[in-house]
């Protein structure tokens, strides 16, 4: 099934990320403020079936402390939580503009599908190895920080490349990427413009860009756009009940980083499937090898403790600020207000179908523009936002869990 187009509203849900401000409006809506192509509910969707229900904890222990439940959810801005345990469902609730039938944004919830979809392209043979260069996927790259580094460097987010990933430095190279994305212009030509600062696979650097790298070569390597790739291998046989979307640069390449939106349910089944290392209905999606290497590695730089997340390489993870996640969540609103003006995302200009990359190294998206209907004012589910609970005002809980 080939996937179609929809355009961003004319007058979408404001968006400044960064800034303290509640986000669960627009992280309910994001079609509305970029184009995206769609991924269709599958022909066999897979409902969970229900459980014995559970009670979430009234507190639990977060180092030497004790927290809250309810406090924790509220000050991340929790908009959705699901349960499985052994493949049903124990636990359901929304609040905020989630729901069951929401579609939220995934951040980089999206990495992951990406990883399993390199599995799928290798185990097809699409990809030769993940030793291959991933240069040799995509030309454009030579010259680039990523010229000659293997997939599986990129895989493990061990390009060398030079990045920075603090979202509260607006200079950071993230809050660049991300504004390029809002502005129009193409990730392809950003991460070709990245430089090197080590040899690959001897640092673990939290990189953002790595993995759009990777969503570049799934496109050249399979000859489809990632959505196309996607529904066929994953969202299809996987049951998916809701449509799901990919958001779009401007040449109609997938944000393959963290463009992604799905509801809870639907995310749940990727959790599902590897639990069952892979395997879905007597079928092997995902290669079982390669399930078990995405979720364990003995690699001395990919050890615990070794791992740099957030900020450049001459700042330790351990740098980071400690304390529990309520004052993290708390301090972090309080701190972005004296740097410089938040991310803010203006709207993007709708773009002809025309104007898509048609041509070039593995981008022939085959997809109709279709008009996209304005957001529906109840949206979305759950991703932790840096806010202040007394800012804004909590919905009733919705259970979504079935009877």
């Amino acid at each position: 099934m080939s996937s179609t187009i929809a355009e961003p509203d004319a007058d979408p849900p404001s968006l400044q990320l960064y800034s303290g401000q509640p986000q669960h409006e627009a992280f309910a809506a994001m079609g509305a403020l970029f184009p995206t192509s769609t991924l269709h509910p599958s022909s066999s969707p897979h409902r969970f079936d229900p459980g014995d229900q559970i009670a979430l904890p009234e507190a639990f222990s977060f180092g030497s402390s004790m927290l809250s439940t309810t406090e924790f959810l509220d000050a991340t801005d929790t908009a959705a939580l699901l349960v499985l345990h052994h493949g049903r469902t124990r636990f359901e609730q929304y609040w905020l503009t989630g729901g069951p039938d929401v579609a939220w944004i995934s951040w980089s919830m999206a990495k992951s599908f990406i990883s399993a979809l390199i599995g799928i392209a290798v185990a097809e043979g699409a990809i030769r190895t993940i030793e291959d260069p991933v240069s040799d996927y995509v030309p454009e790259l030579a010259g680039s920080a990523y010229d000659g580094v293997s997939i599986r460097a990129v895989l493990e987010m061990s390009s060398g490349a030079r990045w920075n990933e603090d979202y509260s430095d607006q200079s950071s190279d993230i809050n660049r990427f991300g504004a390029a994305l809002a502005g129009g212009s193409s990730l392809l030509e950003f991460v070709a413009g990245m430089q090197s600062e080590r040899p690959p696979r001897t640092l673990c650097q939290y990189n953002s860009a790595d993995t759009q790298v990777l969503g570049h070569v799934l496109i050249a390597a399979t000859g489809q756009p990632v959505t196309d790739y996607m529904q066929d291998r994953l969202y299809e046989p996987l049951g998916m009940e809701s449509s799901g979307a990919w958001l779009l640069d401007r040449d109609g390449v997938e944000m393959a980083f963290g463009g992604l939106t799905m509801t809870a349910r639907d995310y749940a089944k990727l959790g599902e499937l590897f639990r069952h290392k892979g395997e879905w209905n007597g079928t092997q999606l995902v290669p079982r090898d390669w399930v078990a290497a995405s979720t364990i590695s003995n690699e001395e730089h990919l050890a615990v403790g070794k791992v740099i997340v957030g900020g450049t390489s001459s700042r330790s993870a351990t740098d980071s600020s400690g304390g529990s996640p309520m004052e993290i969540a708390a301090s972090s609103r309080r701190s972005v207000s004296t740097t410089s003006s938040p991310t803010s995302i203006p709207r993007r200009t709708p773009r002809s179908s025309s104007s898509r990359r048609t041509a070039g190294t593995g981008y022939p998206p085959k997809r109709s523009t279709t008009a996209k209907r304005p957001p529906s004012s109840s949206s979305e589910h759950s991703s932790p936002s840096s806010t202040e609970t007394s800012d804004r005002q909590r919905r009733p809980p919705h259970n979504g869990a079935r009877t």
